[in-house]
């Protein structure tokens, strides 16, 4: 039978910080080593640092000092200065600091630390153990550590400092992070994203990452994002391009719950547009409203090509099935055979899209939209079936022809006289709407008058 886990309070173990525990841990050097992967010797206590004394002075393999700082409590910050007092005093290149409870501030400042220095810190967690009427044992756990990635995050934010100012992070993806910086030589906000440390030494990473570059760079287009430079230091890779000063379609769905139908129309006719020009060279593969930026002005940019697919490069890439991309938008041959895509792939998430924006739910098998947006043309159904068919032979052969079906669902729901009627009911509400309807009636006159 196996026995239940228990945790024992740390002072039921060790009454004493300095007289039991730093004791212990000084004649059990061996289970801190174990924790931390280093080999420390010839640890001594109480140790002199200036008008200080450190708990635990230790030797690293080469014979370097290493500083051990023990708190059977909260972490606190009077502790933290203490260990920067006594790295310097010591001229030590590690700190291992060892508590019962790690606050999240310390642990953000140990990590900032091994990111802005060359100097290795730990943050511990000290915890006892026993199961049933065991002895209690000692369980340590590293919060924080000194690591290649969070070194090369530190080279990086210094390297980038030299030519552009982060101003704050917009998001962290799959591959990279995004950060909102100024361009001190041209002095314009744009949007800079790196490739993580971690992958600088993975070859389909890096292809990847350059793939992405090259297939923007070489799209020109009002509705997909412009790069503006693509550049590597050392083992850092980034690119810029221009930062949209707006709002991702989904966080307009998540404000609105659900959309009408003529900005719904609007947007997928300029997103197809766009995928238009883009199906000349690429795939986007990763269509969702997370990569459709809307911005002040109304104009609409498609974000994020991290997993486009060029036919005329990098043809021997693998691609890693369903974990690439949101499988939720995803074309069912696109999980099943990624590598082997066209460009019917991307006109799939289109219809998810679509419905999910005029019904504020994801599409399920079985789900008319008519049962939940009654007010739209019958038609609606049929071309849904078709937008979101699984077999690609089955579906709109293009965005064009996607845009053109779009713009006929649109049309009939001019006609409709219960529409008309609605229209009339909110004459005073419309009247306040009048310049943004003007603005969406003007779109669409021009938009149909070039059919």
């Amino acid at each position: 039978m196996i026995g239940k886990l228990k945790r024992v309070p740390l002072r039921d173990v060790w009454k004493h910080e300095v007289v039991d525990f730093t004791k212990w841990l000084q004649d059990n050097i061996d289970v801190l080593n174990e924790v931390v992967d280093l080999d420390l010797s010839n640890p001594e206590s109480e140790q002199s640092a200036g008008a200080f004394s450190v708990d635990i002075v230790a030797e690293d393999e080469s014979g370097n000092p290493v500083i051990i700082e023990n708190q059977l409590e909260k972490s606190d910050h009077d502790h933290l200065g203490k260990i920067l007092t006594y790295l310097v005093a010591m001229a030590a290149k590690t700190a291992i600091w060892i508590v019962a409870d790690p606050r999240p501030e310390h642990i953000s400042a140990i990590t900032w630390l091994n990111e802005s220095s060359s100097a290795n810190f730990y943050l511990l967690k000290m915890e006892a153990i026993k199961i049933g009427d065991s002895t209690p044992a000692p369980l340590l756990t590293v919060i924080v550590g000194p690591s290649e990635e969070g070194k090369g995050v530190g080279k990086t934010k210094q390297e980038i400092a030299e030519r552009y100012i982060i101003k704050k992070k917009l998001g962290r993806g799959g591959m990279g992070e995004v950060f909102l910086v100024t361009d001190t030589k041209t002095g314009r906000d744009v949007a800079l994203k790196t490739l993580h440390a971690k992958y600088s030494n993975s070859r389909q990473a890096i292809s990847r990452f350059v793939r992405e570059v090259q297939t923007v760079r070489q799209l020109n287009h009002p509705g997909i994002v412009k790069v503006l430079d693509a550049r590597k230091w050392n083992d850092t890779l980034f690119y810029t391009m221009e930062y949209i000063n707006g709002k991702s379609l989904r966080l307009w769905l998540q404000q609105r719950r659900r959309l009408d139908l003529p900005s719904v129309v609007r947007v997928l006719c300029l997103v197809a547009d766009a995928l238009a020009h883009a199906h000349t060279i690429t795939i986007h593969r990763d269509l969702s409203p997370e990569n459709i930026m809307v911005s002040r002005d109304g104009s609409v940019r498609l974000v994020d090509f991290g997993l486009a697919k060029l036919d005329d490069q990098f043809k021997g890439l693998t691609v890693i099935g369903a974990n690439l991309g949101k499988v939720h938008y995803m074309a069912p041959e696109q999980q099943t055979n990624p590598a082997g895509v066209d460009h019917r792939a991307d006109i799939y998430p289109l219809g998810v899209i679509f419905f999910e924006l005029l019904t504020g739910r994801a599409p399920l098998p079985g789900l008319k939209i008519s049962t939940l947006r009654p007010d739209l043309p019958p038609e609606t159904d049929a071309f849904l079936e078709k937008a979101m068919a699984p077999d690609p032979d089955k579906r709109f052969a293009t965005a064009l022809e996607f845009k053109a079906a779009l713009l006929e669902i649109y049309q009939l729901a001019q006609k409709q006289p219960a529409q008309a009627a609605g229209k009339t009911a909110k004459k005073g509400a419309a009247a306040k709407k009048e310049g943004f309807m003007a603005r969406i009636t003007g779109f669409f006159a021009k938009l149909l008058g070039r059919k």
